[in-house]
């Protein structure tokens, strides 16, 4: 619905310091009125930042320029990542950019007001950059601990999930790549799956849709070393069509877990995501995550889309080669046909793909 490159929904020029307004509701889809937030993958290239990185914000055009950012950029990089976006009174999205790039905007999909999910603008809610909500120091292999009840416009009960940007940086690392892994801290353990995966002195945002517990402590794992940024930008209620569940690896083509143990080489996996614990779902969040990737001199991209509809001209994560990338995504899952339960990831270039859900919406 939007590409700076070609025209497409704003005119062929970079963004450059400034605020870009959208027009979403009433188009591709998405119905004129009654739209809560809409899901998007937002990609930013030709990118050219600041010293100290760009960073792009994406917020209902209705709100003053909030204090948050949706994704992070340094100069030449490639950078994408899902945004659950809040649309104003009159069904606009803006994107801010600090500094300098081209944006693509592919939307994924609609929330409507009546659905349980209420959109926010976003909100910083945590930074161990600046002790927001936390000690101010570094996170070294090591948990902090957030409670979200009340913070940023998310009541203070009746929350099942929240759905938040978190950002690493000022990232170190030893032999192998840091990570980190959001999860609810009443959870038996820490669950084997990562939300966003960093080299040294990175700066990477993801989105996720984190589960609440009861006493509303949400935890943040690093392993390796980094300051933790997180902005809210929504909240579930208990009792709405999306359910929140503890991250759950659901394949993975470096370990053959539910796929062939190969790396996906310029084609499509399709995975059965009806599963015992989400058999009839209308559709699943998942955290994709590309290793040891090898990528044409252009970069190498994934998509994931569901297997009963062409591949679509749009991409959800975009790496080059010898990087570790994730991002979130929200894929309708096919309940008729012959494609029934298949999600499909299709990869440009080389890579392993690995796959966790963490939650899902039903019909």
């Amino acid at each position: 619905m939007l590409d700076t490159r070609n025209g497409i929904g704003a005119p062929v020029a970079k963004v450059t310091n400034t605020t870009l307004s959208l027009q979403v509701a009433g188009t591709n889809g998405i119905p004129t009125s009654g739209v809560a937030a809409v899901t998007l993958n937002v990609t930013v290239d030709a990118a050219v930042a600041p010293d100290a990185g760009g960073y792009v914000t994406v917020f209902p055009c209705d709100v003053p320029l909030p204090d948050a950012s949706n994704l992070n950029f340094r100069t030449n990089q490639i950078v994408a990542n899902a945004v659950l976006a809040p649309l104003s009174a009159d069904g606009r999205v803006c994107f801010h950019v600090f500094g300098s790039a081209h944006l693509i905007a592919d939307v994924g999909g609609w929330s409507a007001r009546w659905s349980g999910f209420t959109a926010l603008a976003p909100s910083r809610i945590m930074s161990t950059r600046n002790g927001v909500n936390a000690v101010q120091r570094r996170v070294v292999d090591d948990n902090v601990r957030l409670n979200v009840l009340g913070k940023g416009g998310v009541p203070l009960s009746g929350v099942s999930a929240v759905s938040l940007n978190v950002t690493a940086v000022n990232t170190t690392t030893g032999v192998h790549p840091g990570y980190l892994t959001v999860y609810p801290c009443d959870a038996p353990q820490r669950p084997d799956a990562s939300n966003l995966n960093f080299t040294p002195n990175a700066i990477v945002p993801n989105a996720v849709i984190a589960t609440v517990p009861a006493d509303g402590e949400i935890c943040f794992y690093v392993f390796g070393g980094a300051d933790i940024l997180v902005d809210v930008n929504g909240w579930f209620a208990d009792g709405s069509r999306y359910t929140s569940v503890t991250p759950v690896r659901i394949m993975n083509t470096r370990e053959g877990v539910n796929v062939a143990r190969q790396p996906v080489d310029d084609t499509t996996v399709a995975l059965d995501v009806d599963f015992v614990e989400f058999l009839g779902l209308g559709a699943i969040a998942l955290n994709v995550t590309v290793t040891n990737t090898v990528a044409p001199a252009a970069g190498g991209y994934v998509t994931v889309y569901p297997c009963d509809a062409p591949r679509p001209e749009a991409s959800t994560l975009n790496f080059r080669t010898g990087q570790t990338v994730a991002n979130a995504v929200i894929v309708k899952v096919p309940r008729t046909g012959p494609h029934t339960g298949d999600v499909c990831f299709h990869v440009y270039g080389r890579a392993d793909v690995i796959v966790d859900a963490t939650g899902f919406f039903m019909p």
